[in-house]
């Protein structure tokens, strides 16, 4: 194994639904970079930035479906950090190759203390069409929750730009990759030192995703209703303005009133509590909510599998 492998790990960072799937199944194609998928439960237990207490991580992975489906073993001898590289190094050992890369969505920015020679790829797309996306996948009610999906990783994107050299990260459009499939891959193999595959878009033949499409790029602006990019702008101008996404020239309305507030908070719930209860079932998703709130450890991670496995089915 060559020593790049483990110490400069490739991390495709941003928002959910905005593309890293589609971006780390191109890279993972290519002849010398082995995917290992997503990497979530590497940071996903950090808060404030303390590591998880060890005992709680271990019963955490235990449970966690992406966890479970990479198929890695615990090592309860190891530090925290020395844990998440070990989950690296059985990845390599599935698969060796040159490079070795995954998605992470949540707490990257923590990254660095566990990683401190990664390369980080950051995705970025449009809120307007991640916060619609989100609703599709049921985690939200309405785009102004959907907001909150784009908004939390753009200011971690900020923090990690704070704690790495410059020369480690890479800043990648959604819109640019789904029209300039090509041009944007050779500048990713340019960034990590490697020439450019062809095979990185023939993603149609090793997965149950298509190639890059252009159509999929601004679709909020025939999807989105006025008052739903409105409401998108109002709680991401800043960060969009930074991130250089121009606001609408006809939302001008951005004030929503506390009377609105409470219409999408109940939209929300009610669009979310429909969505699993017919996924996973009526009576799975009542009993899940209950042992969440009120059940044993024992009883609630029954369930919590029972929910994995429901949730495997919609897999793509």
């Amino acid at each position: 194994m060559e020593s790049s492998t483990l110490d400069s790990p490739i991390f495709i960072v941003g928002p959910l639904r905005s593309g890293t799937t589609l971006l780390r199944l191109l890279i993972a194609n290519h002849p010398k970079i082995s995917g290992i998928g997503e990497f979530e439960e590497s940071v996903s237990q950090i808060i404030d930035g303390q590591w998880p207490e060890l005992n709680k991580y271990y019963r955490f992975l235990e449970n966690d479906r992406m966890f479970q489906d990479n198929g890695y073993s615990i090592d309860k001898s190891l530090s925290y950090e020395e844990l998440v590289r070990s989950f690296l190094l059985q990845a390599y050992e599935k698969q060796p190759n040159k490079y070795i890369s995954g998605s992470i969505h949540s707490h990257f920015d923590e990254l660095p203390a566990i990683c401190p020679n990664a390369k980080y790829i950051h995705l970025s797309r449009d809120p307007r069409d991640v916060a619609r996306s989100c609703i599709g996948m049921g985690w939200v009610g309405n785009v102004w929750y959907g907001a909150d999906y784009w908004t939390a990783p753009e200011k971690r994107w900020i923090e990690l730009t704070k704690k790495v050299n410059p020369k480690s990260l890479l800043e990648v459009r959604y819109e640019e990759l789904v029209c300039k499939p090509e041009e944007v891959l050779t500048e990713i193999c340019d960034f990590l030192g490697v020439d450019f595959s062809e095979e990185m878009l023939k993603i149609d033949k090793t997965s149950t995703y298509a190639r890059p499409d252009a159509s999929f790029g601004e679709q909020w602006r025939k999807k989105l209703s006025r008052r739903e990019v409105e409401l998108v702008e109002s709680k991401c101008k800043e960060l969009m303005l930074q991130q250089g996404y121009a606001i609408s020239d006809q939302s001008k309305n951005h004030k929503v009133s506390q009377i609105e507030l409470v219409r999408l908070f109940v939209a929300n719930r009610i669009v979310r509590w429909s969505f699993n209860s017919k996924r996973w079932g009526f009576k799975l998703w009542f009993k899940y909510n209950i042992a969440k709130r009120l059940g044993t450890r024992k009883w609630y991670e029954k369930l919590q599998n029972d929910v994995n496995n429901k949730q495997r089915m919609y897999l793509k």
